[in-house]
C-alpha cells in the first residue's frame, strides 16, 4: 500500500479501533453495575433475614407497625383476578352405566292423563364414587415338632413371622 494513503486511512483506523474499545468498557461497565446490583440486593435481603424483626414480633396485619402506614397483605385462597385451577378430569375410571326411568305416575299428565311421549337423548350427570373394602388379614404360622431327641433341636418350630411393613 503507498505510504501516502496508509497515512490517510491511520487516522480513521485509530478511531475505529478507540470506538471498539470504548464498547468495550461500557459493556464491561453496565455487566459489573448489574453485578454489584444483584450483590447489594442479595445483601440486604441476608441482612434483613438476620437482623430484621422476626416474624413473632410483627404487629397483626392491617395495623400500623411502630407510627408507619398500614400493612396490606392479601388475603388467603383463591385471588380476585386469578383463574380457578382446571378441573380434574376422570375420564380413564371405569364407569358403571345406570338407566333411570321416570316413575309410572309422572309417566303422564296430571290434567288429562294422556302418556308422555319418548324425547330422544338423556340428561346425563356423572357422580365420582370411591368403594372402599375393609379386610382382615389372618396370617397363620404353621408349627412343626421335631420328630428325634437331638440335643440341639428346638422342641418346637414356628413359620416365620410377615416381614416389617408386609403386615
Amino acid at each position: 500500500m503507498c505510504p501516502r494513503i496508509a497515512r490517510e486511512f491511520e487516522g480513521g483506523r485509530q478511531a475505529a479501533y478507540w470506538k471498539a474499545q470504548h464498547g468495550r468498557a461500557v459493556e464491561r461497565e453496565r455487566c459489573v453495575s448489574e453485578r454489584i446490583q444483584d450483590l447489594e440486593a442479595q445483601n440486604r435481603l441476608r441482612q434483613q433475614t438476620i437482623f430484621g424483626t422476626s416474624s413473632e414480633a410483627t404487629v397483626g396485619a392491617g395495623t400500623p407497625a411502630e407510627g408507619g402506614p398500614p400493612v396490606r397483605r392479601r388475603s388467603r385462597g383463591q385471588q380476585p383476578g386469578t383463574p380457578s385451577p382446571a378441573k380434574r378430569t376422570h375420564d380413564p375410571l371405569p364407569a358403571v352405566d345406570e338407566v333411570r326411568d321416570l316413575p309410572a305416575d309422572p309417566r303422564q299428565c296430571g290434567c288429562c292423563g294422556r302418556p308422555f311421549v319418548a324425547f330422544p337423548g338423556t340428561e346425563d350427570s356423572t357422580i365420582l364414587e370411591v368403594e372402599v373394602k375393609a379386610h382382615r388379614r389372618v396370617i397363620r404360622r404353621r408349627r412343626s415338632r421335631s420328630g428325634c431327641s437331638c440335643p440341639g433341636n428346638a422342641p418346637l418350630v414356628t413359620a416365620p413371622p410377615a416381614p416389617p411393613g408386609h403386615s
